[in-house]
């Protein structure tokens, strides 16, 4: 029996990294692997059933009445290790020093195989981040075994070019198929349940409310839009600390009442049905996977070019900057009737099969 611990030092909510390890988890031949998850943060309400059937919870609301601190998580950390013998760590945090310290722990309790991943990317021109990356740097050379990504810029944003150009594995991160495809009759019984007419242009975008996914500019574009043709609706899915500044953003643009906040849901696939055409504004992404949702859904997708490039994988899915709003204008206006396409075939042959993810993920943990 292998023992893998699964880190995860970020809010457990609805965010790409945690789909990544909810989807291998649940789809992988766990006979002989013993899977533990350490989260210092909160597990969102809507993930503790799906973690408490699947994990064993080696530690969770560490930080529930503090804030945020590294130091005190990676002491708790370090008690783990000491306590309980892995065969297999598997690192996922935004924070690149967090990543680097994990990693630092892990080595020093000797633990065999050591995994660090990059999900995500951000601002490359912050000074934080150029600080952080000098710091880190020397650890992550030296510590992990194991150097994983989502994407190439996913790889870029946290690891040395020496690792990215000899050590980095892009790791697909893959969906599933059977649920997210298109589905007539759900996209019928939910644009019925949401109060759309089949007439209406239904904008939808899914993402946690937080400055990097960018709702203002969808706001703001919606508003353009509305402007032009009173049958456009937005469905917006994700909660986070900026709802409220959103919803507050959407009553002053006057469009308030045309939206629709869903909050977080487990049924992503059932809403993107009643949707028209999948905005992706990001200010930047690690990958963006519910943009791969969308498009295994049928829908047309345009992004900001903040988003990898890797992210494409159907036809019907274009980029633009971000400084170019009438044109986000346009192919919308353009894009939105268009029919939805089957692309599961195309989806599976560009590497972005669950099953396939699950798989190649098992053989890492067990070689």
């Amino acid at each position: 029996m292998k023992n893998i611990l699964e880190i995860h030092i970020d809010p457990f909510g609805q965010g790409g990294t945690q789909t990544f390890i909810k989807n291998i988890v649940q789809n992988m031949n766990r006979s002989d692997l013993n899977i533990d998850l350490f989260s210092p943060y909160y597990i969102a309400e809507f993930n503790r059933d799906f973690v408490q059937k699947n994990f064993n919870i080696v530690y969770t609301d560490l930080l529930k009445k503090n804030n945020k601190n590294e130091i005190e998580y990676v002491k708790v950390l370090n008690k783990v290790l000491h306590k309980h013998k892995y065969d297999v760590v598997h690192i996922h945090t935004v924070s690149t020093l967090v990543m680097a310290l994990c990693s630092f722990i892990c080595k020093i309790r000797r633990v065999k195989k050591i995994i660090v991943h990059s999900h995500s990317t951000g601002d490359k021109n912050s000074l934080k981040h150029k600080s952080t990356k000098i710091i880190c740097t020397p650890i992550l050379n030296v510590c992990p075994t194991d150097y994983f990504a989502c994407s190439k810029d996913a790889a870029e944003w946290k690891f040395s070019k020496s690792i990215v150009k000899n050590k980095v594995k892009i790791i697909k991160n893959g969906i599933d198929l059977n649920k997210f495809k298109i589905d007539n009759n759900a996209r019928k019984v939910y644009r019925e349940k949401l109060g759309y007419s089949e007439n209406d242009k239904v904008l939808g975008h899914v993402g946690r409310f937080s400055d990097e996914k960018n709702h203002r500019f969808i706001i703001n574009l919606f508003s353009e839009l509305k402007k032009e043709n009173d049958k456009y609706k937005l469905l917006l899915l994700g909660d986070g600390e900026l709802r409220s500044e959103i919803e507050e953003y959407a009553k002053q643009k006057g469009v308030f009442e045309n939206i629709i906040f869903t909050g977080n849901v487990n049924n992503v696939q059932d809403y993107m049905q009643a949707m028209d055409l999948f905005v992706f504004p990001s200010k930047f992404e690690g990958l963006g996977i519910v943009a791969i949702e969308a498009q295994a859904c049928g829908l047309p997708v345009i992004a900001s070019t903040g988003v990898p490039l890797e992210m494409k994988v159907s036809e019907n899915c274009k980029f633009i900057s971000l400084n170019e709003k009438n044109q986000w204008i346009k192919s919308i206006n353009e894009m939105i009737n268009l029919p939805k396409r089957n692309n599961t075939e195309q989806i599976r042959q560009n590497g972005y099969d669950i099953y396939d993810t699950a798989e190649i993920m098992r053989k890492i943990y067990t070689e």
